[in-house]
């Protein structure tokens, strides 16, 4: 009997988390073809469905900027971050979504957390060097240069690249 209440509690499992899949999946038609409305509410569904899925919050702020819906947006990615803090990809999302209100210090802060996530060379430098684009942008110069020495003094690799030097 035992075994049997098991198995019924993991089926039950298996259909609630196919279901979450599904609409999440119908979300991502619906976005694709750009039926914003109809795609948030099926990524609603699949958060109801499987609330520890980072992708679906992602997906969801995706589509409240495309609905004019930046602190929103905003908050279901900062959701995502809370279940998967190494998407650095979610930090420039939001990065992005700050500077469009102009909110410099806080895409600052979001893209120095970026950094510090992210492992790629590459892109770590991507983030700090706009980190030193919106320092300078607000008349803080010193404080841009100063990122740049740290930079320098953390990787040593990247002193003789282009976009450091510039």
């Amino acid at each position: 009997m035992k075994r049997l209440w098991g198995f019924l509690s993991l089926c039950s499992l298996l259909v609630w988390a196919q279901s979450g899949r599904a609409a999440f999946q119908e979300a991502e038609n619906y976005r694709k073809n750009k039926q914003y409305d109809l795609a948030l509410q099926k990524y609603d569904e699949a958060i109801r469905t499987e609330p520890t899925k980072a992708i679906y919050y992602v997906r969801k702020g995706d589509v409240l900027v495309q609905l004019k819906r930046p602190n929103e947006a905003i908050a279901a990615y900062q959701k995502a971050l809370e279940l998967n803090p190494g998407a650095s990809a979610v930090y420039v999302r939001m990065a992005r979504l700050y500077i469009g209100q102009k909110n410099y210090a806080a895409a600052v802060d979001v893209l120095n957390q970026a950094y510090a996530k992210e492992q790629d060379v590459s892109k770590r430098l991507t983030y700090k060097t706009l980190v030193v684009r919106l320092l300078n942008t607000q008349g803080r110069s010193q404080e841009a240069l100063s990122e740049i020495q740290a930079l320098k003094a953390q990787i040593p690799q990247v002193a003789d690249d282009p976009r450091v030097l510039y």
